[in-house]
């Protein structure tokens, strides 16, 4: 708690956000509502949440094989596999040697970046760490 905005004051025992008031409208002896009303109003104001992400990618491969048309729908279309394809098992399954790659990132979204499809624009600085693990 020493830590938070709820921490001590360093010249008394108050919280450092403490509101101390005698006036007749809003005397914090009275009503402990005008004593945290500061901070109340900080909800408004302030968030604990970030717009820092850690993003942990795993990247595996596999087999891809044309999907058989589903004998009990009539049209021969699968719903599930619009496509046509449908994943096989993941390579080096069979033989025990499966490569797979890893990348942990930390993204900052506060950061102001340009986003249109297909170009790249300032992206690069919103990615404040990468590492490949392999």
């Amino acid at each position: 708690m020493e830590a938070t905005l709820l921490r001590k004051s360093p010249t008394g025992p108050n919280p450092l956000l403490n509101y101390q008031s005698t006036n007749a409208t809003n005397n914090t002896l009275r009503n402990p509502a005008f004593r945290f009303q500061g901070l109340e109003r900080l909800g408004n104001m302030l968030s604990t949440n970030s717009n820092v992400y850690a993003v942990w990618l795993t990247l595996g491969y596999f087999e891809v094989e044309p999907n058989p048309g589903s004998p009990a729908n009539p049209t021969g279309v699968d719903v599930g596999h619009p496509d046509g394809f449908r994943l096989g098992q993941e390579l080096g399954a069979a033989t025990g040697t499966i490569k797979r790659h890893r990348a942990f990132y930390i993204i900052d979204r506060s950061v102001p970046v340009g986003f249109e499809p297909g170009e790249n624009h300032n992206v690069d600085r919103a990615v404040l760490l990468r590492r490949m693990i392999e």
